[in-house]
């Protein structure tokens, strides 16, 4: 543990000085984080692409091209680049129009589907309280969902110019993920020239040892959350076609969606299906939905997450609570989803600590 010595305080600094900067948002950061969006972009998704890269990199060593390393390695490159390509045109194909079809359907007959809600409460309850007050929760959201519809032409003009933008960004970013994925190892040399600008070797040797466990930790939680939840996503959206459950396809997102989110995730995606099957269909049909959501995230629960995800990062249930509740209020949707991999990396690095100061009172 002498190794870390002096050392370990670098990255409780630079948590810090992310929180820092997340709790105040200055002009300065928003502007230069704005410039460098397509580029952070592209460097993310190719360092989630990086490990199918590498799964195709080494299937053609050992079937094609076993000595021409460089050959093989541009060739995996442009086969991801291709089924991105691929993937994003199916989306924009099929399931993008289902997905906005259905939000379409659904909020030009809000007022329909309100009134169905509302006849359900009053026959389900007597209170007068517990009516009005689910009365005036749905008048303010048919009154916000009317006055969306109503928004004004430059408000359209707005929204349609920001989506514009990033549309924009995204596609710049997904054609720079070839050029990160091909000139990966000429980065990492210039990252580790950085650092011994600022550090000594031993700092560095430090650093990047850290580094090379977060990315494990980060790894394994989001790869193997992504892979849960799409399959999670892919049965939901199978079961509730069998079901009928209306708006199938915006449902099963919701749910695959809401899914990556450890804990909270079930119930984030389960009540708006179970709400909009309640308004559309009835009261039996939304118990049916109920039951069907549990059902998938009991599955999910005790048989598939165990089996894709095991104990990828050892976190006891208390401190992931604990940390989607403070991340999640931090950064939102994307806090709550990188909650556990992070409390993971801090308890790493609290560990650690603890070993040194130890040694150190020897």
């Amino acid at each position: 543990m002498t190794k870390y010595k002096n050392y370990i305080h670098i990255f409780i600094t630079g948590i810090a000085l992310i929180l820092f900067y997340k709790s105040f948002d200055y002009n300065v950061f928003g502007t230069i984080f704005d410039v460098l969006t397509p580029l952070i972009v592209g460097a993310v998704m190719a360092y989630f692409l990086q490990p199918l890269v590498s799964f195709i990199d080494n299937f053609l060593m050992r079937r094609i091209h076993p000595k021409n390393r460089r050959l093989n390695y541009l060739l995996a490159v442009f086969a991801v680049f291709i089924l991105i390509i691929v993937l994003i045109s199916l989306t924009m194909s099929y399931i993008l129009p289902a997905v906005v079809n259905s939000i379409i359907n659904f909020t030009s007959n809000i007022n329909t589907y309100v009134a169905g809600l509302e006849k359900i409460i009053l026959d389900l309850t007597n209170d007068p309280g517990m009516v009005s007050l689910a009365l005036y929760y749905l008048d303010e959201m048919v009154n916000t969902m009317a006055g969306f519809a109503s928004s004004n032409i430059a408000g359209v003009a707005s929204i349609a110019f920001a989506t514009s933008s990033t549309i924009f960004t995204a596609l710049l970013g997904i054609i720079l993920i070839p050029y990160f994925l091909v000139e990966k190892d000429k980065l990492r040399s210039i990252g580790m020239r950085l650092l011994g600008l600022f550090f000594k070797p031993e700092q560095v040797d430090v650093i990047t040892g850290y580094l090379h466990k977060s990315h494990i930790i980060f790894g394994r939680f989001i790869y193997g959350k992504f892979i849960d939840s799409l399959i999670i996503g892919i049965i939901t959206m199978v079961i509730f076609m069998i079901l009928d459950i209306p708006f199938a396809s915006l449902m099963a997102l919701i749910v695959g969606v809401t899914n990556m989110i450890p804990y909270f995730g079930p119930f984030i995606g389960g009540i708006p299906v179970v709400i909009v099957t309640l308004m559309v269909q009835g009261a039996v049909p939304g118990v049916i939905a109920a039951l069907a959501v549990l059902a998938i995230q009991q599955f999910d629960g005790l048989i598939l997450g165990p089996k894709i995800l095991g104990d990828t990062v050892g976190v006891s249930p208390f401190w992931v609570i604990a940390s989607i509740t403070f991340f999640g209020g931090l950064w939102g949707f994307v806090g709550m989803f990188l909650a556990v991999p992070l409390i993971s990396i801090m308890q790493m690095l609290f560990r650690d600590l603890i070993i040194y100061r130890r040694e150190r009172q020897k």
